[in-house]
């Protein structure tokens, strides 16, 4: 099997001076191994392509080294056979004055079997020198680069993970979260992690003649900015180390360097790594709002202090049998950049409700409004409650979510329902009761007035004596005691306690009544 090998190191500068190569804005390194000592070798070189700056090179010089000692074990040379301008930004924003054009080197190179390479080799491609502006390293402009890939020995078939195209984003949004993608791919299904760590600098500003082995330098940082905080903001740049996702949100305006490195695993063992460096600018981009979905009548009252995170939860209090119906509306004034409103959809999870809403709700994308006005409603129903009521406690959760740019938004509202049981307030029930026979009052019994009727499932009430003795059980709803016990005999008057249980509350109501002759 034919395996290829890949480090992408990019750069993305979007001004250039005209020192030394301060136009290769990027590149990457793909190796293949073709058979035995025989790799192909393909470059990948970005360069800013405004007319002012240097042309593409037409070659480029590389070394091959033994990742043991270090020693150089072979030099060569690639010539370049397609170059490219690549498309950036998306359909909501395209930065201007972002030209960055590809360039494809490739050869056949054959690596002499006589060397003797237990632990792999790398290769190691360097320039000089970067872009004056950047931000966050010292001397930019006298500070080469340097890209490498690590491979395992010849004898273990591999391909090193691929990170992919350029980003097609290329740059950051000051004071807006950016996530981007640097997750790589890998052909032999091997674990992959993801850090960030120090971009890499030629040695002694020489332009790629001859290449030098590891140790390789790093970029020294500029006052305020680390390894642990890239661009020098208040919410440091991440990367999850399973995804390969970076999460940036500059302060300021500027132009940063990084770089990603994925380290490939095999059977819990490290047999290879690639980096990709990454050059970008923070810019001021189009803030994208977040839609806004909320009870129309509260819609205009509403503040950030009424939001946990980007979500709303309001709680009403609603009895078994009854109906609730709530009117939404869901707001998203951004207009795209052809002209047309966001996109939003609005989904909700159904499942425990008896709604007449069609799911999901639809805002198109050419739609001239910028909401949505639709009604929630919820017939209760006393079974459904009973079985898969939690803590006496429903919740239905809408997801409004915009569609009109690369990066979605998505803001939630959260209705929480409180099933109140009525049966189980003691106001339902007599605190005194005089069974004399006269037809007033004589029974112990819930109120006439009350009309709850999903009591009846597993409705229990128990009546004790001063002692705790049960003297009195009933699972009728519509139960009734005359003070006495199941064989006609007469309690004495005093006073007796009971206890109120139903299927629907995990509450225990507990009371008195006072018998009275």
């Amino acid at each position: 099997m034919k395996k290829a090998v890949e480090i992408i190191g990019v750069l993305l500068i979007l001004f250039s001076t005209p020192i030394y190569a301060t136009h290769i804005v990027g590149g990457n390194f793909n190796v293949q191994h073709i058979s035995d000592s025989t790799y192909q070798i393909e470059l990948v070189l970005f360069r800013d392509c405004d007319p002012a700056n240097a042309p593409m090179p037409t070659n480029v010089n590389f070394g091959v080294y033994n990742t043991q000692s270090n020693t150089l074990v072979s030099s060569h040379s690639i010539g370049i056979i397609s170059t490219n301008v690549l498309q950036l930004g998306d359909n909501c924003f395209q930065p201007n004055d972002l030209c960055v054009e590809e360039g494809r080197f490739l050869g056949t190179i054959i690596i002499p079997p006589n060397f003797t390479m237990p632990t792999g080799f790398y290769l190691g491609w360097q320039v000089c020198c970067r872009n004056n502006i950047i931000t966050n390293i010292t001397s930019p402009g006298a500070t080469g680069m340097i890209y490498s890939v690590d491979m395992p020995p010849q004898n273990i078939q591999n391909s090193s993970p691929n990170f992919g195209n350029f980003p097609t984003k290329g740059y950051l949004c000051i004071g807006q979260d950016v996530q981007l993608d640097f997750s790589a791919t890998d052909a032999d299904g091997d674990n992959l992690v993801y850090s960030l760590v120090n971009p890499q600098a030629s040695f002694n500003n020489n332009n790629g003649q001859p290449t030098f082995p590891r140790p390789f330098p790093a970029a020294t940082w500029e006052n305020g900015f680390s390894l642990a905080n890239i661009l020098g903001s208040v919410v440091p740049m991440t990367i999850d180390s399973n995804t390969g996702i970076i999460t940036a949100n500059a302060d300021l305006s500027g132009v940063y360097v990084f770089a990603i490195k994925v380290e490939e695993f095999r059977g819990g063992v490290k047999i290879g790594e690639a980096i990709r460096e990454v050059q970008l600018e923070a810019i001021n981009c189009p803030y994208n709002e977040y839609p806004i979905i909320a009870p129309a009548d509260t819609f205009d009252f509403l503040s950030p202090a009424d939001f946990i995170g980007d979500t709303l939860r309001l709680s009403y209090d609603i009895e078994p049998g009854d109906e609730f119906c709530v009117d939404l509306k869901v707001f998203d004034d951004d207009v795209s950049a052809d002209g047309k409103q966001d996109s939003v959809i609005v989904i909700f999870n159904q499942a425990q409700f008896n709604t007449d809403l069609v799911n999901p709700v639809f805002l198109p994308p050419d739609s001239a409004s910028t909401q949505i006005n639709f009604s929630f409603c919820w017939q209760t129903d006393c079974g459904d409650i009973i079985q898969t009521a939690a803590n006496n406690e429903f919740r239905a959760f809408f997801t409004a979510m915009d569609k009109g740019c690369s990066e979605v938004k998505h803001s939630y509202l959260e209705l929480i329902f409180n099933i109140t049981d009525g049966y189980t307030n003691k106001e339902n029930f007599p605190n005194v009761f005089t069974p004399n026979n006269d037809l007033v009052n004589d029974y112990f019994a819930l109120d006439a007035n009350t009309t709850q009727t999903c009591l009846e499932y597993d409705f229990e009430i128990i009546i004790y004596d001063r002692w705790g003795t049960p003297v009195y059980e009933s699972t009728d709803l519509f139960f009734k005691w005359d003070g006495k016990d199941k064989n006609g005999n007469v309690y004495d008057t005093g006073v007796y306690f009971y206890t109120v249980k139903t299927s629907l509350t995990d509450i225990v109501l507990k009371g008195f009544v006072h018998l009275q002759r």
